[in-house]
């Protein structure tokens, strides 16, 4: 297709459906920021990175832009109860660009609200915030499985980790081989896992779990059987305003 000017060429971009359209917004503002990276630092992004950085972006404005989830998630201010017979754990990651460490955290709540065990601890040579996020889940998966639980739901506030997780666009990123181990793992220790996006608001716990993990020092972990740590103890009775019966 031949184009003679810009307004031909928007013309186009928006002729074709929002995915579509928002893909190659997202491929040219990528293309354009590395472009512009190279310049100023001579530092070359790889045709690997370029195509995960744009599907992320992507999902960010279809997220953002697509009315629906934020209505969904305005109408949701608290953490809520899972169906009888189905924990839920709520993971969170935390990092620190300046010192490539961060934390990781998970709480696992059953059909009550009822604390089954709390986690946390610190993390050494992380690389982004999504590598603390996936490396939350992995050891909340793990702990879940020794527990022998069956039926899992998993909240977190990183909604491009539950792409990474429900689809494979970001099986060849960075991060890959953590987002295929945890839907390898899932598959082969539950009989129902779903992982879910929630507002920070109903994330709460995890991440105050999360910031506690990061600054772990003496200990690189630390597992409450039962309980939440007692910092943590009054944003889990918050929650329970927002069980439900």
């Amino acid at each position: 297709m031949l184009l003679h000017d810009p307004k031909e060429v928007v013309q186009v971009l928006l002729a074709g459906s929002p995915a579509q359209t928002t893909t190659i917004i997202a491929l040219l503002w990528t293309w354009w920021n590395a472009r512009n990276k190279f310049r100023m630092e001579q530092t070359q992004i790889n045709t690997q990175a370029l195509g995960w950085q744009t599907r992320r972006t992507t999902d960010e404005y279809l997220e953002f832009f697509g009315g629906r989830k934020q209505s969904q998630e305005r109408a949701i201010t608290g953490w809520t109860k899972p169906e009888v017979g189905i924990l839920k754990i709520n993971s969170d990651g935390s990092y620190n660009k300046d010192t490539l460490t961060g934390g990781w955290c998970y709480i696992i709540r059953d059909h009550e609200g009822d604390v089954v065990v709390t986690a946390a601890g610190r993390l050494h040579h992380v690389h982004d915030a999504l590598q603390a996020e996936a490396k939350a889940c992995i050891r909340a998966i793990y702990k879940a499985q020794e527990l022998g639980i069956g039926n899992v739901v998993m909240e977190t506030d990183a909604s491009t980790l539950v792409s990474a997780i429900k689809t494979s666009r970001c099986d060849l990123a960075s991060n890959g081989n953590l987002f295929q181990e945890i839907k390898a793992f899932a598959s082969l220790n539950f009989i129902s896992f779903d992982i879910v996006h929630c507002p920070r608001t109903c994330n709460k716990v995890a991440d105050a779990l999360a910031m506690h993990g990061s600054k772990m020092v003496l200990a690189p972990q630390a597992v409450w059987p039962g309980l939440a740590p007692t910092f943590a103890q009054g944003l889990v009775a918050a929650d329970y305003g927002w069980r439900g019966d």
